[in-house]
Protein backbone atom coordinates (compact mmCIF):
# COMPACT_ATOMS: atom_id res chain seq x y z
CA UNK A 1 0.00 0.00 0.00
CA UNK A 2 1.38 3.40 -0.96
CA UNK A 3 1.15 6.22 1.56
CA UNK A 4 -0.35 9.40 0.13
CA UNK A 5 0.03 13.00 1.31
CA UNK A 6 -2.79 14.15 3.61
CA UNK A 7 -3.78 16.40 6.47
CA UNK A 8 -5.68 14.68 9.27
CA UNK A 9 -7.18 16.63 12.16
CA UNK A 10 -9.30 16.50 15.28
CA UNK A 11 -10.61 19.43 17.35
CA UNK A 12 -12.17 19.57 20.81
CA UNK A 13 -13.31 22.36 23.11
CA UNK A 14 -11.26 22.76 26.30
CA UNK A 15 -10.72 25.15 29.20
CA UNK A 16 -7.49 27.09 28.76
CA UNK A 17 -5.49 29.23 31.16
CA UNK A 18 -7.68 30.99 33.73
CA UNK A 19 -10.59 28.68 32.76
CA UNK A 20 -11.25 30.54 29.53
CA UNK A 21 -12.81 28.51 26.73
CA UNK A 22 -10.48 27.40 23.98
CA UNK A 23 -9.88 24.68 21.45
CA UNK A 24 -7.26 21.99 21.05
CA UNK A 25 -6.52 21.04 17.46
CA UNK A 26 -4.53 17.87 16.83
CA UNK A 27 -2.97 17.47 13.38
CA UNK A 28 -1.19 14.70 11.55
CA UNK A 29 0.43 15.90 8.33
CA UNK A 30 1.87 13.39 5.86
CA UNK A 31 3.77 15.01 3.01
CA UNK A 32 7.20 16.06 1.73
CA UNK A 33 9.23 17.87 4.37
CA UNK A 34 9.06 21.30 2.69
CA UNK A 35 5.29 20.97 2.19
CA UNK A 36 4.80 20.10 5.87
CA UNK A 37 6.56 23.34 6.81
CA UNK A 38 4.33 25.45 4.56
CA UNK A 39 1.16 23.69 5.77
CA UNK A 40 2.18 24.29 9.39
CA UNK A 41 2.81 27.98 8.66
CA UNK A 42 -0.67 28.33 7.16
CA UNK A 43 -2.24 26.47 10.11
CA UNK A 44 -0.47 28.82 12.52
CA UNK A 45 -1.78 31.83 10.57
CA UNK A 46 -5.35 30.44 10.64
CA UNK A 47 -5.26 29.71 14.38
CA UNK A 48 -3.41 32.85 15.54
CA UNK A 49 -3.19 33.83 18.38
CA UNK A 50 -1.83 30.51 19.58
CA UNK A 51 -1.79 29.69 23.27
CA UNK A 52 0.35 26.55 23.10
CA UNK A 53 1.91 24.14 20.59
CA UNK A 54 2.66 20.55 21.63
CA UNK A 55 4.98 18.57 19.37
CA UNK A 56 4.03 14.88 19.64
CA UNK A 57 6.02 12.93 17.03
CA UNK A 58 7.63 13.27 13.60
CA UNK A 59 9.74 11.24 11.24
CA UNK A 60 10.31 9.79 7.81
CA UNK A 61 8.03 7.13 6.37
CA UNK A 62 9.96 3.99 5.40
CA UNK A 63 10.36 3.28 1.69
CA UNK A 64 8.82 6.64 0.85
CA UNK A 65 9.84 10.21 0.10
CA UNK A 66 7.24 11.37 2.63
CA UNK A 67 7.52 12.52 6.24
CA UNK A 68 4.93 12.93 8.99
CA UNK A 69 4.38 15.32 11.89
CA UNK A 70 1.92 14.91 14.75
CA UNK A 71 1.27 17.99 16.90
CA UNK A 72 -1.44 19.91 18.76
CA UNK A 73 -2.27 23.60 18.86
CA UNK A 74 -4.30 25.21 21.65
CA UNK A 75 -6.00 28.46 20.62
CA UNK A 76 -9.25 30.42 20.74
CA UNK A 77 -10.34 29.60 17.18
CA UNK A 78 -12.97 26.95 16.52
CA UNK A 79 -12.83 27.08 12.71
CA UNK A 80 -10.20 26.78 9.99
CA UNK A 81 -10.56 27.62 6.32
CA UNK A 82 -8.79 24.45 5.19
CA UNK A 83 -8.97 25.64 1.56
CA UNK A 84 -6.34 28.25 2.48
CA UNK A 85 -4.17 25.67 4.23
CA UNK A 86 -3.92 22.63 1.95
CA UNK A 87 -5.39 21.54 -1.38
CA UNK A 88 -4.95 17.77 -0.94
CA UNK A 89 -6.83 15.21 1.17
CA UNK A 90 -8.09 16.77 4.41
CA UNK A 91 -10.01 14.61 6.84
CA UNK A 92 -11.25 14.67 10.41
CA UNK A 93 -9.80 11.57 12.08
CA UNK A 94 -11.13 10.16 15.36
CA UNK A 95 -7.81 8.37 15.95
CA UNK A 96 -6.33 11.78 16.82
CA UNK A 97 -8.86 12.41 19.59
CA UNK A 98 -6.89 13.73 22.59
CA UNK A 99 -8.60 11.24 24.90
CA UNK A 100 -6.48 8.55 23.24
CA UNK A 101 -3.45 7.58 25.26
CA UNK A 102 -0.05 8.79 24.15
CA UNK A 103 0.88 5.15 23.58
CA UNK A 104 -1.97 4.70 21.07
CA UNK A 105 -0.95 7.86 19.22
CA UNK A 106 2.67 6.72 19.10
CA UNK A 107 1.56 3.29 17.83
CA UNK A 108 -0.33 5.12 15.09
CA UNK A 109 2.85 7.05 14.26
CA UNK A 110 4.88 3.82 14.23
CA UNK A 111 2.46 2.33 11.69
CA UNK A 112 2.74 5.46 9.56
CA UNK A 113 6.54 5.43 9.75
CA UNK A 114 6.54 1.80 8.60
CA UNK A 115 4.30 2.73 5.66
CA UNK A 116 1.34 0.70 6.94
CA UNK A 117 -1.19 3.58 7.05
Amino acid sequence: MEITPKLLWYMRAIDTVYNRPGFEWTFLIINRKERIESIRTRLNEQLWPIIEINERDSGKIQNSRLFYELFSIVCNKSEIDFGNVYRGLIKKDERLRPGKTSKKLLNLCDKIAQGKI
